[in-house]
């Protein structure tokens, strides 16, 4: 059976087509309803309460995005300043994938895209990825001391 592609999608590369269920952000709502007052007939106008409710619909959408940005940038600021305690920690690192990493943190960072990361004795390691984390005894050349 063969599978034929729906016109106008062909071609389009997986990471520009939008999610399942479509995105309707804040431009796109705004788009849909200038082209709806634009093409309406006006003999037979817009219902008013129909208006009311989509602008309220687009105040709320609006609203929620204006709230989300607010909680990321707190959780991030959050983020920020309980990893500060860990600068200059000395630390036993294992992570997602169970490599395992013992140094001092020498710098705590925000990197777009991984978010908080460490780091660690001259390496990078976002703090999503590490799996487990404790304090390691190291001495100043680097070298694990024993306890």
């Amino acid at each position: 059976m063969d599978i034929m592609p729906i016109e106008g999608t062909h071609g389009v590369a997986p990471e520009t087509q939008a999610p399942a269920g479509g995105f309707l952000g804040k431009e796109e709502f705004l788009n849909l309803l200038t082209t709806q007052m634009r093409h309406q007939d006006p003999l037979e106008p817009m219902d008013s309460a129909a208006m009311i409710a989509q602008l309220a619909q687009f105040s709320a959408l609006e609203q929620m995005q204006n709230l989300n940005l607010s909680v990321q940038d707190g959780r991030r600021e959050d983020g920020l300043m309980n990893s500060l305690f860990l600068e200059g920690q000395a630390l036993d690192i294992t992570l997602d994938s169970g490599r395992h990493l013992i140094g001092v943190v020498d710098r705590v960072s925000w990197i777009k895209n991984h978010g908080l990361t460490l780091d660690v004795a001259g390496e990078l390691v976002p703090l999503r990825t590490v799996a487990n984390m404790s304090l390691a005894n190291v001495e100043p050349d680097g070298e694990e001391s024993e306890p």
